[in-house]
């Protein structure tokens, strides 16, 4: 679809039109080569070491132990070979793992790209248990309770772990107030991470969504991940084209807060290293340029909402900070207010 098998990954070797041509790879959460093989054990350290958010999930790191356990073993007891010819999935499913676990530490460690590896972790995990299984009755009966104690610790971890928000407490993980939008309507996303709302709200509604200035000029290296050559045309000829109403969706807490200027300018002094340090890419498409994403958010809301909009908070559990803007004409319709 984009002209890269791996979009938008090693897009300076595949060439997609949809994307600036350089390596793009998101290193904020990075290991350092000193703590890299103890990193799945460092995590608990402090918070936010390898996600946006808090982590305290111990399921990663008891795969990674495994992973290790099972190496130093058949190392220990010269049975590489043997256990390989004996157990031709098992290895495989155990090399894959491992060396996915290894090259996703050394160009991620970002926590929900680890999915896969947690997803077949657990299957090595049920092979293994079944595979020790002992043979002796009294010792079944131990080894049945550890296990099922086991399992249950495993997966309460997951439900009682702090999440995007905060999952206890919450009847429902997404929970976004009912809007109906009138037909036609074509729903304008500012500021990351409102993109999240597409599908809580395609529940109920035929829309056409569109995203501008989603704020991720830093990870992006001075980009920003909407606004680029192909995907802006895209864009802009949808707007241009549509002839219903307008919804509009920003985000307040990251690039609208116009009283903290400081910031942007900080971010934006950032962003003008990476430009003059030659790290930026050569061509950029958009007319209003790459980097200054928090002013150019600034400006366009200020043009869009300027006459004709009423806002107010968007009642959800993911973000306090959205607001939704509707036309005055279509509060009630929309609103219900």
């Amino acid at each position: 679809m984009y002209d890269n098998p791996v979009f938008p990954f090693l897009n300076n070797v595949f060439g997609s039109e949809y994307f600036d041509k350089f390596n793009y790879r998101d290193e904020r959460f990075l290991p350092d080569w000193q703590k890299f093989l103890f990193y799945p054990y460092l995590w608990y350290l402090h918070n936010q070491i390898i996600s946006e958010v808090d982590y305290a999930d111990i399921r990663l790191t008891l795969i990674y132990s495994i992973l290790w356990g099972i190496l130093i073993y058949c190392l220990y007891r010269h049975k590489v070979t043997d256990i390989y010819k004996n157990n031709h999935l098992l290895s495989s499913l155990y090399i894959y793992i491992f060396i996915s676990f290894i090259i996703w530490m050394l160009l991620f460690s970002i926590l929900r790209y680890a999915v896969v590896i947690e997803m077949l972790g657990a299957l090595l995990i049920i092979i293994l248990v079944r595979r020790l299984f002992p043979k002796r009755a009294i010792s079944q009966g131990f080894y049945i309770s550890f296990m099922v104690l086991t399992a249950l610790f495993l997966i309460s971890v997951a439900w009682r772990s702090k999440g995007w928000n905060t999952l206890q407490d919450e009847n429902k993980f997404v929970d976004v107030e009912d809007i109906r939008f009138p037909p036609n309507t074509l729903l304008k996303l500012y500021n990351y991470p409102t993109a999240g709302l597409i599908v809580p709200l395609a529940e109920n509604n035929i829309f056409r969504a569109v995203g501008y200035e989603h704020f991720n000029c830093r990870p992006m290296k001075g980009s920003d991940f909407v606004e680029r050559g192909k995907f802006c045309q895209i864009r802009d000829d949808i707007v241009k084209n549509h002839t219903g109403p307008v919804v509009i969706v920003y985000d307040d807490g990251i690039g609208n807060n116009l009283k903290n200027f400081e910031e942007y300018a900080s971010i934006r002094a950032k962003c003008e290293d990476f430009r003059q340090a030659g790290t930026l890419p050569a061509s950029w498409n958009c007319a209003a340029g790459h980097c200054p994403t928090w002013t150019r958010l600034e400006v366009a809301l200020s043009r869009e909402l300027s006459d004709g909009y009423f806002c107010r908070p968007l009642k959800n559990n993911l973000r306090k900070s959205w607001k939704i803007c509707v036309p005055l004409e279509l509060k009630k319709q929309i609103l219900g207010e």
